[in-house]
């Protein structure tokens, strides 16, 4: 090695040659700056000014003065003399210094080579004794100090490795295995790209480059270590969900070696969903009980469900095991809940509602079908309250208008024989065809419980809607 003469410095009280960053001399031990060797200037200012008097009155003499040239020669040749000493002087220092600093340079590379060489002997001692911890703090010295030759860097990594640093150990071994392919100083190192997959997958694949390492890996690998790699392709996929042929691909190899992760199953549904075939979907999904199950593949079987429109006793099963998990899943709750009233079980769909609500109180779309569930159970009075609870939601409004709400409360008490706070609540509302048609049954009621002037009333605002609404104008008339 050579030395760089720019990482040297000297003391200018005594000369002493010290590293560049040093703020005590290490003979003086003065705290000052250390000055660049470079910074000594050969020849001296003192020698040049009088050559340079000399040369002036050298230039007189010429004009007619001979003893003044004489002297001006004189003058100058001392002159000379003074500015070769200095320089003399200054290079000889210069040579001074540079000989302490290679000295100095060779007593720290020395000690250091040797540190090296000891930290490096402990290092790989400790790995054969299976002390990684002891074997990682000998090695990185070493390749601190200096020993950076590729099987101390392997056994560096190697430690790393098996001390469970894997995204310390992935950046060496990366290097090696570069190299391997240019070098045959590094061939040696067979197990290099054997560890780096295994630090890969044990510090969990974190980028498309990894990915790709890993897949093209696969084909040269046992069949042990093949598997191992495609059960973390698969989880990798699955994380990331980039679902592409490839992964669809390893996440099927991964439902062969393990048929019964649900993890699999549910990204393979996920997968298919994207694809629109919710029927291979449903095949991978229905192939576990819904206790099998974990909390992502029961979504993902919700949602295959969901796709396929099913609401029988499987639906419920699949919709209840995932609303444990998901409680604010609102579709799924709906989902449920009809589900239950397609079997007529209204108490089963009214304590899904509520359930839901205690976890979203203001949740409008949950309020609004269990006040259609109540109205449907006839339990009406407990319809009225949840459609009132409603209306008092600030923002209402953005699911269900104020009129459809006027009109279901009316509907409400029309069924609880209370017509004229029906005829109340569908006289606030707009004059779709919708409050015309409720208008008109609830005149047809009051007709046939003899009260003929609210009967009047209803016909009377249909007329003045719309005068060929059925047959409102005979009424009228």
């Amino acid at each position: 090695m050579e030395v760089d003469f720019g990482d040297y410095g000297f003391c200018p009280l005594c000369k002493t040659v010290n590293l560049k960053e040093a703020a005590v001399c290490r003979s003086c031990g003065k705290e000052v700056a250390m000055k660049p060797i470079s910074d000594l200037k050969p020849g001296g200012t003192a020698g040049c000014l009088i050559m340079i008097f000399g040369i002036i009155l050298l230039f007189i003499g010429f004009t007619g003065s001979f003893p003044l040239s004489m002297l001006g020669i004189a003058i100058l040749l001392i002159g000379s003399g003074i500015s070769n000493y200095e320089g003399n002087k200054v290079k000889i220092l210069e040579n001074e210094l540079k000989k302490q600093a290679i000295a100095l340079f060779e007593s720290t590379t020395g000690a250091q080579l040797e540190a090296a060489t000891q930290a490096e002997s402990k290092g790989m001692e400790a790995v054969r004794s299976g002390r990684f911890a002891d074997a990682l703090s000998h090695l990185e010295d070493a390749v601190q100090l200096g020993k950076t030759n590729p099987y101390t860097r392997f056994m560096l990594a190697v430690s790393y490795y098996n001390a469970g640093q894997y995204a310390s150990a992935i950046p060496i071994f990366e290097e090696l295995n570069h190299a391997q392919e240019s070098s045959q100083e590094y061939r040696n190192l067979a197990l290099v790209p054997e560890l780096l997959a295994r630090s890969y997958m044990g510090a969990g694949i974190s980028n498309e480059e990894q990915t790709r390492y890993l897949l093209d890996f696969m084909g040269k690998s046992g069949p042990k270590l093949r598997n191992a790699i495609v059960m973390n392709l698969a989880k990798h996929f699955e994380e990331t969900h980039a679902y592409d042929d490839t992964a669809k691909s390893i996440i099927l190899e991964a439902i062969e070696l393990d048929p019964k992760a649900p993890v699999h199953r549910g990204a393979i549904a996920e997968l298919l969903l994207a694809r629109n075939d919710a029927h291979l979907a449903y095949e991978y999904c229905h192939s576990l009980s819904v206790e099998e199950h974990n909390d992502y593949s029961i979504k993902q079987y919700a949602r295959v469900l969901t796709a396929l429109n099913e609401y029988g006793e499987q639906a419920i099963q699949v919709y209840e095991r995932h609303l444990a998990s998901e409680p604010l899943d609102t579709d799924s709750r709906l989902r449920l809940a009809q589900a239950y009233i397609r079997q007529r079980q209204f108490a089963m769909a009214i304590q899904t509602y509520r359930v839901g609500l205690e976890h979203d109180p203001d949740n409008i779309q949950l309020r609004y079908h269990l006040a259609l569930t109540n109205m449907v159970a006839n339990r009406l009075d407990d319809a009225i309250a949840e459609l009132q609870a409603i209306m008092r939601i600030e923002d209402f409004e953005s699911y269900k208008s104020k009129d459809d709400i006027l009109r279901l409360l009316g509907r409400c008490f029309a069924k609880k024989g209370m017509l004229e706070t029906a005829l109340k609540l569908y006289l606030q509302a707009n004059r779709s065809e919708e409050t015309l048609d409720l208008l008109y049954d609830l005149g047809k009621e009051f007709e046939r419980a003899g009260d003929n002037r609210n009967a009047r009333t209803c016909w009377e605002e249909i007329f003045a809607t719309d005068v060929r609404f059925r047959d409102v104008a005979l009424k009228i008339s």
